[in-house]
This record gives C-alpha cells, structure tokens and sequence, in this order.
C-alpha cells in the first residue's frame, strides 16, 4: 500500500508520508533547508488533524487513500480460519 505522496505546490513541493506510528505532512523548495513539516500518531490523524489540509491540497481521493493506509497499519494481523 502506498505510503508517500507528493504535489507541486507553486516553486515547491507538498508531501504526506507514513511511517512506522504516524504520519508527516511538509512543505520544501526544493531543498532540505527549505523544509518545514509536522507529524502526529496515526489515531490522531483518524480523530481529524491534518484531514482537511490533506483534501485543500491533494483531494478527497488522496485523502481517503491515507485514511485507507492508515487504518490498514492499525489493524490487528487477524488470522482467517
């Protein structure tokens, strides 16, 4: 399942990634001394942070393929009999 996304955003790039417990969203130009990013755990994601920024500048699409993956890396490993 996908786990990174990015848009160009004007000059710079917008960019979603997740990793092991949670989730990162940034902004750069181009460059690592331009970056600036935030993170929260994944069950804050699912409560609504950062949902809205994610469907202002990726769309709903995107939005509910994060929602997917996310909910995807919480679920227990259940074993079918």
């Amino acid at each position: 399942m996908k786990s990174n996304w990015e848009k160009k955003h004007g000059e710079g790039i917008i960019y979603l990634e997740l990793h092991d417990y949670g989730l990162a969203v940034g902004q750069h130009d181009g460059n690592m001394e331009s970056d600036s990013a935030s993170s929260c755990p994944f069950e804050e994601f699912l409560s609504g942070r950062f949902q809205e920024f994610i469907r202002q500048n990726f769309g709903a699409v995107v939005l509910a393929e994060v929602v997917a993956a996310v909910q995807d890396r919480l679920a227990p490993h259940q074993k079918t009999d």
